[in-house]
């Protein structure tokens, strides 16, 4: 009897299919992001003309990279129990009213509180958004559309510190507007046409195994979360303060963004083919370079040369964030790289966290080019690390080179997962199955 061949596997779906299927979400990233970077360059502007105590304004712009480590941390376990649909409808509710509310009663101690919310409910509709996203993509579109999510990120970051233009800050105009976009942001990925993944399950990785394996790993997730945090989260703070005004806080803000979109693909790219580590620190350089610009700019109140300390300044910083995690793909087994990873994303939430609270004393004590003096030092002593690393240890071989992608600097546990997929080549599925053979299919010792 003559035996039917198998059916050919279908082929899989291109790029265009792939972002055609993924535009509801994508378009729902773009809404939510254009609404967070109108509020978080708003809440800067809006503490000054409140004459809100310098390092208050820190504190209350820092924890919000507190609440965006607890969401991440917090959110898969609620997706577990309702499901994504239900906690992105309640995330998206919730911090549209923190907007609104931070309009109306304008004070440090609620604005702490809604802050802190506020970080807890932007993390948990990036799990959400970037587990949908994740499923989307298929092992050979994954890293491009890491990237098109990458720009529509940093696109709606910008849009919305242009927005700050559109309206009197001391009103409460632009905080409606901001909690509208919040509000709207749900509506396609309510819509989407099909449903999120459920979460993936990995090996864990504590915190002193991770700086076993990779110490500068973790050393430049902190040092990109305190340049990013302190640029973006208090860049209108210092902008205001300088004199350059509500305009003057907006373009600086996007200026910072504009060097994360052209730095990130160049450098990560260039890391692929030589000691990543070396490109950690000439990022760290770049962090410098514009720390020097600026401060020189802000002391002989040149506008043109801030917003060139900008683009430098976030063209290292945001690339140092995916150039920690490429490094540590490096040196650990694929089935631990999600939760190291995790640990990645932690660290980098920390040093946000710290980032706008140390600028606020900093400026406090010496002015407005303390802002600049602090990323100088702080990216100093990260280059000094470097150094001390690449002294201590050689680079790793070419067998266990991982691939650098362009990632959100405080990207969240689900983009971390496709990285992972695109990194070994395989999806989450076939990861897992392939864990409990790790250690005897596992290569020579690397050189540690």
């Amino acid at each position: 009897m003559a035996i039917a061949p198998h059916d050919p596997p279908a082929a899989a779906p291109g790029l265009a299919r792939v972002v055609w299927t993924a535009w509801p979400l994508l378009f729902s990233v773009l809404l939510l992001m254009v609404g967070s970077g109108l509020q978080g360059s708003l809440l800067g502007v809006r503490a000054e003309q409140a004459a809100f105590d310098s390092t208050v304004t820190g504190f209350v712009l820092g924890v919000y990279y507190v609440g965006y480590v607890l969401g991440s941390s917090w959110t898969p376990g609620l997706i577990r129990s309702v499901g994504h649909i239900r906690v992105f409808a309640a995330l998206t509710s919730t911090a549209s009213a923190t907007v609104i509310v931070h309009g109306v009663w304008v004070s440090p101690v609620p604005w702490l509180t809604l802050r802190l919310v506020t970080g807890i409910c932007v993390a948990g509709l990036f799990v959400v958004s970037e587990s949908w996203l994740n499923d989307a993509a298929t092992p050979t579109t994954r890293a491009t559309l890491l990237g098109v999510y990458n720009t529509v990120v940093t696109v709606g970051l910008a849009a919305g510190t242009f927005l700050i233009n559109a309206g009197n800050t001391a009103g409460v105009v632009l905080f409606v507007v901001g909690s509208v976009l919040l509000s709207m942001a749900a509506v396609p990925i309510a819509l989407a046409p099909h449903d999120g993944p459920a979460p993936e399950a990995s090996v864990r990785m504590s915190w002193a195994e991770v700086y076993r394996a990779a110490p500068l790993g973790l050393g430049g997730a902190i040092a990109s979360g305190l340049t990013t945090g302190t640029a973006v989260g208090f860049g209108a703070v210092y902008a205001s303060r300088a004199g350059f005004g509500v305009s003057g806080a907006s373009q600086f803000v996007v200026s910072v963004l504009s060097g994360a979109i052209v730095g990130q693909i160049p450098l990560g790219n260039w890391s692929d083919r030589t000691d990543r580590r070396l490109v950690m620190g000439v990022a760290a350089v770049l962090v410098i370079a514009g720390s020097v610009v600026g401060t020189a700019a802000t002391t002989m109140d040149s506008f043109p040369a801030v917003l060139v300390a900008g683009v430098l300044v976030g063209a290292g910083g945001f690339s140092l964030y995916g150039l920690s995690l490429a490094h540590l793909a490096d040196y650990v087994e694929p089935e631990t790289m999600i939760a190291g990873g995790a640990r990645i994303l932690t660290a980098n939430g920390f040093g946000a966290a710290a980032g706008p609270i140390l600028a606020s004393v900093v400026m406090a004590i010496v002015g407005p080019e303390g802002f600049f003096e602090l990323l100088a030092l702080a990216l100093a002593a990260f280059g000094f690390f470097v150094v001390l690393r690449m002294v201590k240890r050689q680079p790793v071989d070419d067998d266990h080179r991982s691939s650098f992608t362009a990632v959100p600097a405080g990207a969240t546990s689900a983009v971390l997962d496709g990285i992972v997929s695109e990194t070994v080549g395989v999806e989450s599925a076939e990861l897992r199955r392939r864990i409990r053979f790790a250690r005897l299919t596992r290569p020579g010792k690397r050189k540690r």
